[in-house]
């Protein structure tokens, strides 16, 4: 198969997918390594056709593939890795740019990056967690407001709307204040599966900001994540949720975030670079009015 990535000249690239392998005390070192393969799988793994839209998009568009270095994050204070984060994004703010990540918490740069235009965007999260924590200091002996578990919390905080799909396990404080705020939350495990036109009628804006946790699928279909929680979307239920939600809103931007790896398995990587290929096809295809799908 040919690569669907390039990783030179991406001045000239239409869309970039931009890897930030900034990891959680979760990862043990031999879990670090999803990211770039990840990138394995999209130069040589994957199927060019979308059966979906019955179209090479590969072969249509340019799509950049860059690993930021590892140690650009030494010693750096979660400030400073968002800010660093965002003076990369900065570099292709004329193209769409996929983040692909370790912690969480790697998702407030992108939101601190939108946050003028925060009321007028929602974002859409999958996840098994809220991640409405104030801060980490019930599980981490120096506490701090950018983690993983506290990543919403920033969301709402910017002025963001939310819609929380896949949810299935919360601390109190943060139950209180979805319920206080009545805030969109969809649980995963309570009552039966919602329907995909439900999750899409709660989203009340045209934009929409896509944040994948892969502990929001099933752990069957996305192992190798930090935090697994049994359950979770099924595979199918969540490519049908992406392809809905570009054909209903305009999507500015998206990460999939907590990408592990494991020792003689790639189930995590493939699946994660499958998703990473669809949402730059259909956005790359709705922006020249092209997408159409066929179920």
């Amino acid at each position: 198969m040919d690569s669907i990535i390039q990783r030179k000249n991406l001045k000239f690239v239409d869309a970039l997918i931009l890897g930030v392998p900034f990891y959680n005390h979760f990862y043990k070192k031999g879990q670090r390594n999803g990211l770039r393969r990840v990138g394995e799988v999209l130069d040589l793994d994957l199927e060019l056709f979308d059966r979906f839209v019955r179209l090479e998009p590969a072969h249509d568009f340019r799509i950049g593939f860059k690993l930021m270095k590892k140690n650009r994050f030494k010693g750096k204070s979660a400030e400073e890795v968002i800010n660093l984060i965002n003076d990369e994004k900065r570099r292709f703010k004329d193209i769409f740019v996929l983040l692909i990540g370790g912690d969480h918490s790697i998702s407030i740069a992108p939101f601190k990056y939108f946050s003028a235009r925060a009321r007028n965007i929602t974002i859409l999260q999958i996840d098994a967690h809220l991640d409405m924590r104030n801060n980490d200091a019930d599980y981490m002996e120096k506490a701090s407001k950018y983690a993983h578990s506290t990543l919403m919390r920033r969301a709402f905080d910017f002025g963001y709307k939310t819609v929380q799909v896949g949810i299935r396990t919360y601390a109190k404080n943060e139950y209180d204040l979805v319920t206080e705020k009545e805030l969109s939350v969809f649980e995963w495990g309570r009552g039966p599966i919602p329907y995909i036109a439900s999750i899409l009628k709660a989203i009340k804006t045209n934009d929409v900001y896509l944040t994948i946790d892969i502990d929001g699928i099933d752990p069957a279909h996305m192992p190798a994540t930090g935090t697994p929680v049994p359950g979770g979307l099924e595979w199918s239920y969540t490519n049908k949720l992406i392809r809905e939600l570009f054909k209903e809103k305009n999507v500015v931007g998206a990460d999939i975030m907590e990408i592990g790896s494991r020792e003689d398995e790639t189930l995590t990587e493939y699946g994660v670079a499958q998703l990473c290929y669809s949402i730059i096809s259909y956005k790359l295809l709705k922006e020249r009015g092209k997408l159409r799908f066929y179920e």
